[in-house]
């Protein structure tokens, strides 16, 4: 029985209801039940990783982004596993609910993220997605405190997985929040962050969007310049593109910020730009949904006659795709463009056709919609009293569907039915009614509406004061729109678009000539060619088989030392291979044996608090069955401190650990911010523990003299930590080997220095890095040589030779210089011991690593 019911809970979350409006489905009942049937396909991988996509999509709606996330991943993984490429593309649907406040990613209208992951389904010919993905349209993040906080954690975790692409998607969706909650530096940051990621991915539409999350953030700053840089920047980006696909989807995300900017002429320049894209490229699916768009935007802001036509469009690729569902919002769209032609019998005719396709899924909205046709057919007809009754049903409805845009124009047009009624008192009630909702939702063409009946109303009552007050807030919400340059720049992008449409016809016409030309004077000079041939060939015939038996048998001697020459090269890289391991194993040794030493405190420290500890539990229990509770809460006391102690050495001892295994790690090969200060004194103490941890009666006095100007600059943090460590390596065996020669007063003493220079070239400087010993020095018969690989002055099986070789490139690739002063004392150039010490110079140009 416990089968049957879980299998007929699996049919009924396909086929039922369940995928339908968010508002009225219990998230916990659907996630509990979706965890059962995972539990119950352990072992069918086909089941588990469709029900797993399902639970990610789930969680992520129910505000459980870390754990939608981390199951989304492990859905993909299976996917992966199986070869099946569908786990992409559900992937890309989780990034689209991860910032469903947003319009550029994920909204009513149209979004790049939304656009990618439907063409993604369509091309791996995905049709039953058993995802909640279709009902991100009436998802809202309930709590933005709390999805920032869940984004920001999940941050953290997807870098320790090292997940780029995850981490780009959460900080985009991060910043998006931090943005609309003014913390706007904060925003930039995450949002910069992102962008590199995304350009290091190839995925340049999504780091457009970002780009354009970040122009929004601007743009509520008093940053207008900076932000008016970067729009011009966005503009020159979609100009510069030359792929079509591309260029369409950045097309859409200009339509959606000009949009949320309220500039909405703007707004349909990039709209119907995209329009002409995505009509080249033959993308019906997204083609319908543009021309809903603008059938609907376009009537609303002053053009019904251009409209009409995206919307016969948009309703011929629907019914070449039986989009029955989408039939009934178009017929319904293009009954409101009638009504605004005073077209009244045909719109009802629209109107019957909705109203048909309703019944057969007893859709209410759909029915509301139909009541509001009717409201303003009525209106047209000037039998007002009969509109209200419409318009009143459609508002409650809307009302009860949390559709405020809708709901706020049934009340604009209630209270105009009443002013022409000559009930002012009714019409100013709806007027506010209308406004209010307005506002609240930066509804302009409503806000137009309202204030222009309350203006009238007011007037009409003797309240000029009000009358005026509303006529200059409906003037100033008007002159926002720009609406009279509608027409005109519809008509301009119209001509645009013929014009582009012929000038590619001409390109693809005079193309197919220089093809053909080409291929006709390739064909000439391939005849003339093979003919000069075919007489070399006749002309060398004889001299080539002549010479034919003595090349055969310098083939077979040249082969025979090819063969030589190989094992050699074979053999030498071998060699060099063990010897560079060998190199490596040595720092990672040094390093070992400082991370060693450093932690030996703290742990000491801990180790000592809880001995101490131990016995005053001892004492205060021994106090307490005394009845001295005073004596019991100094000792409390002193527990408390110890364990404070304790917990502060233990925090140590940890930030040491990530401390030094950040140096120490594998280097990314990306340059980052890096304190040069704090890593040369880091690599300085770890070198001296690492020798002292080897020979105990080894001491060196230690020098430094940091420039705190220099601040943070651009490096790879691991290569120039080896760099610097190999050198104080060096120096200190330099001054080890001088005292053990047993020279009197000689103090071994090695130095790390750092400065800022201005004199690297463009202003900008150079940083200089010294480690200076006191030691043997180099001579000068040999210091030529000391870059050189494999070139080693140590005695044998003690050095491979390529610390500093190693070190001369990691510089040279930072744009950077490694030099060497010396000073040998005059008359023994060729002996050490009575030198007078090296230093070693890193120079570091800030025109490079500048941050």
């Amino acid at each position: 029985m416990r089968r049957l019911f879980l299998l007929f809970l699996f049919f009924w979350i396909q086929k039922h209801d369940l995928f339908s409006q968010v508002t009225n489905v219990q998230y916990t009942f659907r996630i509990d039940s979706v965890q059962k049937l995972v539990e119950n396909h352990v072992n069918d991988d086909i089941t588990k990783a469709k029900q797993l996509v399902l639970l990610g999509q789930l969680y992520i709606c129910n505000d459980q982004l870390l754990k939608g996330l981390i199951t989304t991943k492990q859905a993909c993984e299976l996917y992966e596993k199986m070869n099946d490429p569908a786990g992409r593309g559900y992937f890309l649907q989780a990034m689209t609910l991860l910032s469903r406040n947003s319009s550029l990613v994920s909204n009513e209208r149209i979004s790049v993220f939304y656009v990618m992951a439907n063409w993604y389904m369509k091309k791996i010919k995905l049709k039953d997605s058993f995802s909640v993905f279709t009902e991100s349209y009436y998802y809202q993040v309930k709590n933005v405190d709390s999805r920032l906080k869940e984004l920001l954690i999940a941050i953290d975790h997807f870098l320790k997985e090292d997940d780029k692409e995850m981490v780009a998607n959460l900080q985009l969706a991060a910043g998006i929040i931090l943005k609309e909650k003014n913390r706007t530096d904060e925003c930039i940051d995450l949002i910069d962050q992102s962008i590199a990621i995304f350009k290091q991915l190839g995925q340049p539409e999504v780091a457009f969007v970002a780009l354009l999350v970040k122009l929004q953030a601007l743009a509520k700053t008093t940053q207008a310049e900076k932000a008016k840089e970067l729009e011009i920047l966005a503009i020159k980006q979609i100009i510069s593109t030359s792929d079509i696909r591309e260029k369409s989807l950045l097309c859409i995300a200009m339509f959606s910020y000009y949009y949320d900017s309220n500039k909405e002429g703007q707004a349909l320049e990039y709209l119907l730009k995209a329009v002409n894209g995505f009509k080249e490229f033959q993308d019906k699916q997204t083609l319908i949904r543009l021309y809903d768009i603008a059938g609907d935007e376009i009537q609303i802001y002053g053009s019904p006659k251009k409209a009409f036509i995206f919307l016969q469009n948009e309703l011929k690729l629907r019914k070449e795709l039986n989009d029955n569902d989408g039939i009934a919002y178009t017929y319904i769209t293009t009954a409101f463009c009638l009504i605004k032609l005073d077209k009244y019998e045909e719109a009802l005719k629209y109107i019957a056709l909705t109203q048909q396709l309703a019944a057969k899924s007893n859709d209410e909205y759909y029915f509301a919609k139909c009541s509001d046709a009717k409201g303003q057919v009525l209106m047209g007809q000037k039998k007002f009293r009969e509109a209200i009754v419409e318009f009143s049903n459609a508002a409650a409805i809307f009302k009860k569907h949390n559709k405020t845009w809708a709901e706020s124009y049934q009340y604009g047009y209630i209270s105009a039915c009443y002013f022409k009624e000559n009930e002012f008192a009714q019409s100013i009630r709806y007027g506010h009614q209308s406004l209010e909702i307005g506002k609240n939702g930066n509804y302009i063409p409503v806000m137009l509406m309202s204030t222009k009946s309350l203006s009238d109303a007011y007037a009409r009552l003797g309240k000029s004061e009000k009358s005026y007050e509303y006529l200059k807030l409906y003037s100033d919400t008007k002159d926002s729109l720009l609406q009279s340059g509608i027409d005109n720049r519809l008509a301009d992008l119209e001509t645009q678009s013929l014009t582009e449409d012929a000038m590619r016809e001409k390109e693809k016409m005079e193309a197919e000539k220089q093809v053909k030309d080409d291929e006709n004077r390739k064909q000439r000079i391939w005849l003339i060619g093979a003919a000069a041939c075919l007489i070399i060939v006749l002309s060398f015939a004889f001299t080539l088989n002549r010479n034919n038996n003595s090349r055969k048998k310098a083939n077979k001697l040249l082969n025979e030392q090819k063969l030589q020459v190989e094992h050699a090269f074979a053999h030498l890289k071998s060699t060099q291979s063990q010897l560079i391991q060998s190199e490596k194993m040595a720092s990672l040794g040094e390093l070992t044996a400082g991370i060693a030493h450093e932690i030996q405190n703290p742990l000491n420290f801990v180790n000592n608090f809880s001995e101490v500890s131990n016995e005053l539990i001892d004492e205060m229990n021994a106090e307490i069955e005394k009845g001295d509770l005073e004596e019991a809460k100094a000792i409390a006391s002193d527990i408390k401190q110890n364990l404070e102690k304790i917990n502060h050495h233990g925090k140590r001892a940890d930030a040491i650990v990530k401390g030094m295994l950040q140096h120490s790690r594998s280097s990314s090969g990306i340059k980052e911010p890096t304190d040069i200060n704090a890593l040369c004194d880091e690599y300085l103490r770890l070198s001296y523990h690492g020798l002292r941890a080897k020979d105990k009666s080894f001491n060196a006095i230690l020098k430094t003299d940091y420039d705190e100007t220099i601040g943070n600059i651009n490096i790879i943090p691991q290569d120039i930590g080896r760099v610097i460590l190999n050198l104080i390596t060096n120096a200190f065996y330099a001054v080890d080997e001088k005292k053990k020669k047993g020279i009197p007063g000689y103090e071994p003493t090695v130095s790390v220095s750092t400065k800022h220079s201005l004199s690297g070239g463009e202003g900008r400087g150079e940083v200089i890095i010294k480690v200076t010993d006191n030691g043997n020095g180099i001579p000068q018969n040999i210091i030529d040589k000391i870059f050189q690989p494999f070139f080693t002055t140590k005695p044998t099986g003690q050095g491979t030779g390529l610390g500093l070789s190693l070190s001369y490139d990691i510089v040279k690739a930072h744009g950077g210089e490694l030099k060497v002063e010396t000073k040998v004392e005059e008359g023994n150039p060729d002996h050490f011991g009575k030198g007078e010490g090296t230093t070693f110079i890193i120079l570091l140009p800030l025109k490079e690593n500048l941050v």
